[in-house]
C-alpha cells in the first residue's frame, strides 16, 4: 500500500479515535447476573429501567445541518465555486460531541482555483455543575493549492465557559455564551521538506449570540503557536450570521467569513480569506 495511502487511513482512524470515548459510555455493556432474592431482583429492574430512561441513547439527541452554497458568473471570466458542509453534534450533560466535514471547490476559466476537503471530530468532557471542561479534537485536511499536500492535527487540553445562555440586551431575550480553550497537541504536513510532527500550543475562543428567534451571530478563532520555533504561528479565525428563512423547513440563510494565517509558507500566500453565502438546512 503507498504510504499517502497509510498515512490517509491513521489520519481517519486518529480523529476518530478522538472521540471515541464519548460514544462508550452510551452504549452500556450487559452486566453478569448475580444470586438476589426476589424482592432485591425486582428492585434492581426497576431501578435498572429507571436508569436506562435516564441515560440518552447514543443515536439520540444529535442535531445535523446541511449547508451548501454554489455562486458563478460568465462573461469576460467564468468562474464557478462550490462549497458544502456537513455538520452532527450533540450535547448531553456529561458530553458535547461534533462532527464536521466541509469541502470546496473552484474554478476559474474552466480550470481549478480551488478544491479542498476538511474532516474534523471533536469531544468535549463535561462536569455537571462547573464550568470547566476536558476537550480533544482531531483534523485532517487536503488542499491541492497549499504547498503541502494533507495536514493532519491532533489536540487536547482544558476549557471554560465563560457565559452560558446569558442575556446581553435589556429585554433579557437574547443569549450568549463564551467558552475558551488552552492546550496543545501535534501537527503534521505531508508532502513537504518537513515532513515532520511539529508541536503547538492552541489557545481558542468561541462565542455565540443568539439576538432573538431568527438571528444568530457566532465568532470564534484557534490560534496555533509553534513550540519549536518561536515567531512561527498559525490562527484561524471564522465570523458567521445567521437569518431564519423558514422555521417550518428548518432552513437558515448563512452570510459568512473566514480566514487563515500561516507564516511558515513557501509559494502560497500567508493570508486565506474567504466570504460565502450559503443555505443550510437542520434536520
Amino acid at each position: 500500500m503507498p504510504d499517502s495511502n497509510r498515512f490517509r487511513i491513521l489520519a481517519c482512524a486518529l480523529t476518530a479515535a478522538c472521540v471515541a470515548p464519548a460514544w462508550a459510555s452510551d452504549f452500556g455493556l450487559p452486566a453478569l447476573p448475580f444470586a438476589a432474592t426476589q424482592e432485591e431482583a425486582q428492585d434492581g429492574d426497576e431501578a435498572a429501567v429507571a436508569e436506562a430512561d435516564e441515560t440518552p441513547d447514543f443515536w439520540s439527541g444529535w442535531t445535523r445541518s446541511a449547508e451548501l452554497g454554489i455562486s458563478g458568473s460568465s462573461g469576460n471570466t467564468d468562474e464557478f465555486d462550490l462549497r458544502a458542509i456537513f455538520q452532527t453534534e450533540r450535547e448531553t450533560d456529561a458530553l458535547r460531541t461534533l462532527f464536521r466535514a466541509r469541502y470546496l471547490y473552484g474554478e476559474e476559466d474552466g480550470s481549478a482555483s480551488e478544491n479542498e476537503w476538511l474532516l474534523r471530530g471533536e469531544n468535549d468532557w463535561l462536569f455537571p455543575g462547573e464550568r470547566y471542561f476536558v476537550f480533544a479534537f482531531g483534523v485532517y485536511e487536503f488542499d491541492e493549492f497549499e504547498d503541502w499536500d494533507t495536514r493532519l492535527q491532533l489536540f487536547a487540553g482544558g476549557g471554560y465557559d465563560f457565559l452560558t445562555d446569558r442575556s446581553l440586551l435589556d429585554g433579557g431575550n437574547d443569549r450568549a455564551s463564551l467558552k475558551g480553550r488552552l492546550g496543545a497537541g501535534v501537527t503534521r504536513e505531508f508532502g513537504t521538506d518537513d515532513d515532520e510532527f511539529r508541536p503547538e500550543a492552541l489557545i481558542g475562543l468561541d462565542f455565540l449570540w443568539e439576538i432573538n428567534e431568527g438571528q444568530t451571530f457566532a465568532a470564534g478563532t484557534e490560534v496555533f503557536p509553534s513550540l519549536n520555533d518561536l515567531g512561527e504561528i498559525r490562527a484561524v479565525s471564522y465570523a458567521n450570521y445567521d437569518i431564519l428563512l423558514s422555521e417550518e423547513n428548518n432552513l437558515t440563510l448563512r452570510l459568512g467569513v473566514e480566514h487563515e494565517y500561516d507564516s511558515n509558507t513557501d509559494d502560497a500566500d500567508e493570508n486565506d480569506l474567504k466570504y460565502f453565502i450559503t443555505i443550510l438546512a437542520t434536520f
